[in-house]
């Protein structure tokens, strides 16, 4: 009978009680094995781990190891003593096999550090042995040639595991044999440090609200899943705060996932660049979230800790939430409301909804106080983009602006058969505005488009970075339409304020009026009209009721314009470009014109800021 024994039974103990220099096991006969099983046997309690921590042990590689059958026996803590060595078969390679057998009273985890080998590029494997055979669990090989490999924090359960050592490269040949020590660490895991195996969310390590923990990439491929229990919020008044610091010079990738797995949003940092989103939604039915740290694909084997944090905030009313980067998650903008929201990261877009109004309650939405009792007006219609005030504010309070409700007013919606009132005439039907403020480090743009998301209606981008949006006179939609909000630029500390008002549209150009077909017209006493290029592309056009004898366009300062003067067939009578804000007049050729139409000059890369205005000099015959 031969019987497998771990350490050396046959070594005497020295007098001072410390353990001898560990050596390879080997077999015992049964006739030894008789000796020292009739030999007295003194029995000594276990003291507790905490006041006795397991001695290193030190063990030597024993060859032929080169299969997990004749893996050879090491120990955590501990350190294998180990060598590549040379092959006689032309092309073979040296593959070392070690076996762990482990047994704890309570978690613990293991690191393994592999030291060079020579110039060798070494593979460090970590497997286990289970119900379903053998499973790999750890596949290292980020050091390169003549470095090392390094698994830390590795969750140990008991059972047997085994550790691969081997060599890898293109041509790899060993000429010689090549030592390394591979050491076996057991400690008791911290609390904020992430650990393996989390690389898929059967997996993932449980990561309290608030909470911060600190991670490290194992390998290109590697993924680090982690679950927030989101069981005692409720839905509509908190939302998910995330922050992600990857390690110097590298990158990755936070992608965040409901309890069934469904995707809500990734975002990838930019190199050494910290991911904010401050504003992830709570949703009903989900009472879990899943976070996955990951490497962009195609990277390199990153080195350096990474830190991920996680808190809950209390969620505002009429707060944009994240997922909304796309026209079916579009978040209700309503007609006289102002709202809040962020633009975090790079790429992140804020996709909006506007329902057509009821015309019999235009007019009739209240005005709403601002939480310090001061209204919240519009911009007045008098200027362009909001310069950005710190970055906390809304639009700029207007001079004569008809108010608009504050965030979390819910603003007015205009519900079908709610008011008997007659519908205002066609004349007197209102636009209205759209007004995004600025933040600083954002390049924010405005785009409209059909219900479908897909068909472009107009791309406002005529502020610089800090400055904001605006869209000054639209006409009111006759179906839904839908506002995408996007920039260049990022900033997830500092909100946006997103406002939609109604605006009179005396005096006013609406859009669109860019054929003459679709031309505001200029009817009765008035003398004078004002309207906004922009965008680049839109065209501005006015139609009168009869010729004049003299008027006056007076471009934006901020562009060129072109002005075009028409006949009331439209056939072209005269064109003047205008610059940087020089008036117009028609000449002679263009005396007689009934239609003017304005547009920027070919040279213009985006819209105008200030508005443009229209006027019959008061010489003129009504």
């Amino acid at each position: 009978m031969i019987t497998r024994e771990p350490l050396n039974l046959s070594a005497e103990r020295p007098a001072d009680g410390s353990s001898t220099a560990a050596v390879p096991p080997r077999f015992l006969s049964s006739e030894e094995l008789t000796l020292k099983l009739s030999a007295p046997v003194r029995v000594e309690l276990p003291r507790p781990v905490e006041d006795a921590p397991a001695e290193p042990v030190v063990v030597e590689e024993v060859e032929p190891n080169d299969e997990a059958a004749s893996a050879t026996q090491a120990f955590v803590p501990g350190s294998v003593k180990g060598q590549v060595s040379p092959k006689e078969k032309k092309g073979a390679l040296d593959h070392d096999w070690y076996r762990l057998d482990v047994d704890l009273e309570h978690p613990r985890v293991m690191q393994l550090d592999l030291s060079p080998a020579g110039e060798l590029d070494l593979t460090l494997e970590l497997y286990r042995e289970g119900l379903k055979g053998r499973e790999l669990l750890v596949s290292l090989d980020n050091g390169g040639k003549g470095r090392g490999e390094k698994l830390p924090n590795f969750r140990l359960a008991n059972g047997q595991y085994l550790v691969h050592v081997f060599p890898v490269g293109k041509k790899v040949s060993v000429e010689k044999a090549s030592p390394y020590t591979l050491t076996l660490v057991l400690e008791d895991a911290r609390a904020g440090v992430e650990t393996e195996p989390n690389d898929d969310h059967l997996k993932a390590e449980m990561l309290a609200l608030p909470g911060t923990v600190t991670g490290l990439m194992q390998r290109t491929e590697d993924q680090d899943w982690f679950q927030v229990d989101l069981l005692k919020l409720t839905p509509g008044t908190s939302r998910l705060a995330l922050e992600l610091l990857p390690p110097v010079g590298a990158g990755l990738v936070l992608t965040v996932f409901t309890q069934t797995r469904e995707e809500l949003l990734s975002v990838a940092t930019g190199k050494g660049k910290k991911i904010v989103v401050p504003n992830v939604a709570i949703l009903d039915g989900s009472p879990s979230y899943y976070l996955r740290v990951s490497a962009p694909e195609k990277s390199k084997p990153i080195a350096g800790e990474y830190t991920l944090k996680a808190v809950v905030e209390p969620l505002k009313e009429r707060t944009e939430v994240e997922p909304d980067g796309t026209p079916e998650q579009a978040m209700r903008l309503f007609l006289e409301e102002a709202l809040s929201g962020w633009l975090p990261y790079e790429g992140d877009e804020d996709w909006f909804r506007i329902e057509p109004p009821d015309l019999g309650l235009l007019g009739q939405a209240a005005s709403h106080d601002d939480a310090d009792g001061s209204p919240d007006g519009d911009a007045g219609g008098t200027g362009g983009p909001t310069p950005a005030t710190g970055g906390t504010g809304g639009p700029t309070p207007g001079t004569g602006g008809t108010g608009g409700p504050t965030p979390g007013t819910g603003g007015t919606e205009f519900a079908a058969g709610a008011s008997g009132a007659a519908p205002p005439q066609e004349e007197e039907r209102p636009a209205f505005r759209l007004q995004v403020s600025g933040v600083p480090g954002i390049n924010s743009v405005i785009e409209l488009f059909e219900e479908d998301g897909q068909a472009p209606l107009g791309r406002y981008d005529a502020g610089g970075k800090g400055e904001g949006e605006l869209i000054p006179n639209l006409a009111l939609p006759v179906h839904p339409i839908l506002v995408k909000l996007s920039a260049s630029g990022h900033n997830g500390s500092v909100t946006y304020i997103l406002q939609s008002s109604l605006v009179p549209t005396k005096g006013m150009e609406v859009e669109p009026n860019n054929r003459p077909e679709e031309a505001t017209p200029l009817r009765g006493p008035s003398r004078q009209m004002k309207g906004y290029l922009a965008l680049v592309g839109d065209v501005d056009c006015i139609r009168l009721e009869a010729p004049v004898p003299r008027l006056t366009v007076t471009p934006p300062r901020d562009v060129d314009v072109t002005v075009s003067f028409y006949d009331a067939t439209d056939r072209l009578l005269d064109q003047s470009t205008s610059l940087a804000g020089e008036p117009v007049h028609p000449r002679k050729a263009g005396l007689g014109a009934t239609l003017v139409c304005l547009k920027l000059a070919g040279t213009a890369e985006r819209g105008a800021a200030e508005p443009w205005i229209f006027v019959i000099d008061p010489e003129a015959a009504p």
